[in-house]
Order: C-alpha cells, then sequence, then structure tokens
C-alpha cells in the first residue's frame, strides 16, 4: 500500500455534523452512502493486501488535468498492467440499463456507474500522456458486496462481480516481473499530485454557534464527558481516553469543520466545554501542533 484509504474530508465533516446539530433527511442519506461506500472500500482493500510486494496499491486518489478533477477508488500498478478500479458497495437486485441500475425492488436507482469509470479513465489517460508516461491501463468497477445481484449486465463491459472478486485478486496474486523505475516514478508522481486539500462542492450551511459544543466519547459518541486526573471519562459507557488524545481528536474535528479558522487555545476551550484551563488546552496545542504568531495573533497550525 503506498497510498492508504483514509475517509473523505466530506464524509468526515458530515460524521462530526451528525453528533452537533440536526441534519436534514438528504443529509442524513448521504452520510450513509458514504459510509456504506467507504466501507465497501475498506473491504477491497483487505482483501488487496494479499498482493505480494510486486504491486503497488494506491487508494483514494484526488487528480487534476486541464482544471478537470476526478476521482479514482483504487489503482494498482503491476509490471505489465495499470488498474483502475471504482469500487461500489451496492445491495439488492437491479436490472442494468444504459442510463441506470434499476433497482427491482423499493431501493433507490443509481446511475450507471460506468459512465464515471468511462470519464475517469479518459482524464487519467491525459494525466500519464501530460506527465510523459506510457503503461496499458485496464479500467473496472468492481462490485463488492456479496448481496448484490445485477440482471441483463452486458458481458463485454468492464464490471467485476461479488462472485468474481476471488479469481480477480488470484490473477493479481501471480508473479510478474519486478517493478523497474518507471512504475516508481508513477506511484510517486500520483502521491504528489492528490488534491488532499480540496474541499468537496455544496458542503453543508452551518455557523459555530449553532453546534453543539464538547469532546465526545470515542467509543459511544456521547457528550456525556468528563475530566478527571488526567482523563477524559464517559457516563453513558465508562470508556475514557487521555486529555491530550481527547482535545487532539477534538482540535481535529474543528478543523475539519472550519478549515479557513485559526486554531486558538481561547476557540478550542470553548469549542471543548470540558473543565479544562485555558494553559492546559494551549500546552497540549503548543506540542503537538507548530505555534505561529505572537500575542494575541498565537494560533496553531
Amino acid at each position: 500500500m503506498i497510498k492508504e484509504r483514509t475517509p473523505s474530508q466530506e464524509l468526515l465533516t458530515l460524521r462530526s455534523l451528525n453528533l452537533r446539530m440536526n441534519l436534514t433527511d438528504q443529509q442524513k442519506k448521504k452520510l450513509l452512502r458514504l459510509e456504506s461506500g467507504y466501507e465497501g472500500e475498506l473491504k477491497f482493500d483487505q482483501m488487496l493486501k494479499q498482493l505480494g510486494q510486486d504491486k503497488y496499491v494506491l487508494c483514494d486518489l484526488m487528480l487534476e488535468i486541464d482544471g478537470s478533477y476526478f476521482q479514482i477508488d483504487t489503482v494498482i500498478i503491476t509490471s505489465q498492467m495499470i488498474y483502475f478500479l471504482d469500487v461500489k458497495n451496492f445491495y439488492g437486485d437491479f436490472s442494468y440499463t444504459p442510463e441506470k441500475l434499476k433497482s427491482r425492488d423499493s431501493r433507490p436507482d443509481y446511475k450507471n456507474p460506468l459512465h464515471q469509470l468511462h470519464r475517469g479513465i479518459t482524464h487519467f489517460k491525459q494525466l500519464l500522456h501530460s506527465l510523459d508516461l506510457s503503461f496499458p491501463v485496464s479500467p473496472y468497477v468492481v462490485f463488492i458486496n456479496s448481496d448484490f445481484t445485477l440482471y441483463e449486465a452486458p458481458l463485454h463491459e468492464p464490471m467485476i462481480f461479488p462472485t468474481q472478486l476471488n479469481q480477480f485478486c488470484s490473477q493479481l496474486v501471480k508473479r510478474e516481473a519486478s517493478l523497474d523505475k518507471r512504475h516508481h516514478s508513477l506511484a510517486k508522481a500520483l502521491c504528489n499530485l492528490h488534491q488532499s486539500t480540496l474541499r468537496f462542492a455544496n458542503p453543508p450551511d452551518y455557523e459555530f454557534n449553532q453546534l453543539k459544543k464538547g469532546i465526545h466519547c470515542l467509543q459511544c459518541q456521547s457528550f456525556s464527558t468528563t475530566v478527571k486526573k488526567g482523563k477524559i471519562y464517559c457516563s453513558e459507557c465508562g470508556a475514557y481516553e487521555a486529555t491530550r488524545e481527547g482535545v487532539i481528536r477534538s482540535t481535529e474535528e474543528f478543523k475539519i469543520l472550519f478549515p479557513t479558522e485559526h486554531v486558538t487555545s481561547s476557540i478550542i476551550v470553548n469549542w471543548c466545554q470540558l473543565d479544562l484551563h485555558q494553559k492546559t488546552i494551549s500546552r497540549i496545542l503548543k506540542r503537538h501542533y507548530e505555534k505561529r504568531g505572537e500575542t494575541k495573533g498565537i494560533h496553531y497550525v
């Protein structure tokens, strides 16, 4: 794994907002879709752990070419082929149509994922050309959920179904020639070009004052937490963690929700809403982050 998978900024934002405010029905559905998609991607990542050391695996890339952004769930670099994979955790029975996957029960339809795949592979090949790198590329939509069935699926389209996953991974495990400098250059270039700070489109509307304050429990997400003898305790489930870890976790949450705001000790005191002195917060922030500014302008990055 050259680049491990992490939750998207959109998923982290909605997770946090779901604890601190009332999401709309549409936002709750979006959160469920993102959680399901991320769960499926992690499941596929575990299957790829068996590939061995003669492959490069890069997960969750956001790339840009000529002002257009495109996302790749998984790229597998082998000596003979670059696999461009879009992972879907769809559940239920569907029928294939050129425009969408039509539900055969009461579930919502899905857009045909091949459209996104074709768009992504076009951009990816343009990116390879701009890097003066030439590799054969094999794109697939990977359906990871064993409870997914697609009726009337065309045989010629690049789709891997749940019953084909083990065979697909077994083929990748087969020993190939060693990777060379070109493969290393490609993996390094893709990591460097990844747009890690790109803000997702159409974020929810919220303000600092309308969000619930506090450090929620790491285990049960409850805000029934108190500080005692250097630890944060949850009165709901009994879990606890070091105060420093809880403050850092909560600070990272603040940074996700308010990426343009300065992190200051006074803001984090207000955000955590626990019996913690500002000097304690300042000391924790100073140890974990880089201090910037002087006197009233001190903040942490």
